[in-house]
Order: structure tokens, then C-alpha cells, then sequence
């Protein structure tokens, strides 16, 4: 199943939007579902990552890798045995002067069919949650000086 939802305009910079995205390890903190993320390994233009995520009843442990497009794009995929397609992508682009658009779209699928058949019913619904999440953790994070240059997310 394809999911896909535009977070909306904000007015925030691309940079400030994309740190919040790329900042995988704090998802826990502010992300309903997940659970814990581990970065396994780091560079400039990615990350592999470790993470368990709850949806409804279940809770998934797997491997994904990030790849960043700085600022404009985040890909990430998972060649897990977990899953039989799993892709999300977020998107960011500068709509003027004063405001960026932000996506997220999501496509995954469980391997198990048994599996899938229950995740796929919640899976609009998780794909919401990270959309308003994101939303809110930049409100948060910038809620004073909108398009300044990115600082480091604190957390």
C-alpha cells in the first residue's frame, strides 16, 4: 500500500526541515510507534539504522538505510526479511520567500501476509501521526525565529 500526505507549508527553512527528518535517533522522543532506533553506522550522505516500532498490537524490529539529499529529500529502504517492499520518502522544497512545503509518502509491506493484512489497515494512520509529529517537532524546536539559518535539533 502507497501512502502518501503533505504535511503542509511551514515557514521554516529547507535546512531546518530536513535536520528535523534526518534526526532518526530522536523519532522515540517524539514519534508515536517508535520505540528505539540505533544508529549502526554514519556518514555525511546516510545512515544504516536499527529500529523497533509498535503498530497497534504489533511491534516491528528492522534494519533500514537513509539515504540524505541534503536539504532537499530523505530515501529510505530496507532490504529486512521483515518486509517484502518497504520505501519512505520525505520531500522538501521552498515554496517563496518565507515558507517550504514537506511530504512524506510511504510504501511497505510485510512479508508475512498474515502480517500485512493486520499492519496495512494502520499503516494511513502511522504515516499521519509521523506527518504530525514532524509538524509539531519543528513548531517546537524553531517557534521563535522561522528561516534562520538550521541549528543542530536539541532535543
Amino acid at each position: 500500500m502507497r501512502v502518501q500526505r503533505h504535511i503542509g507549508r511551514l515557514p521554516y527553512s529547507l535546512e531546518q526541515l530536513f535536520d528535523i527528518a534526518a534526526d532518526i535517533e530522536r523519532y522515540p522522543a517524539f514519534m508515536r510507534g517508535w520505540r528505539d532506533v540505533r544508529i549502526v553506522e554514519r556518514s555525511d550522505d546516510g545512515a544504516v539504522v536499527d529500529q523497533v516500532v509498535g503498530l497497534g498490537p504489533l511491534t516491528l524490529s528492522f534494519r533500514t538505510t537513509a539515504r540524505f539529499r541534503r536539504p532537499t529529500a530523505i530515501d529510505i529502504g530496507s532490504s529486512d526479511p521483515t518486509f517484502s517492499v518497504f520505501g519512505l520518502h520525505w520531500a522538501f522544497a521552498r515554496e517563496d520567500d518565507t515558507t517550504c512545503a514537506a511530504s512524506i509518502a510511504a510504501e511497505i509491506a510485510l512479508r508475512a501476509r498474515w502480517l500485512d493484512a493486520a499492519a496495512q489497515p494502520l499503516l494511513p494512520g502511522l504515516i499521519g501521526d509521523v506527518a504530525e509529529a514532524f509538524a509539531a517537532r519543528v513548531r517546537h524546536l524553531y517557534p521563535l525565529h522561522p528561516l534562520l539559518p538550521a541549528t543542530t535539533p536539541q532535543p
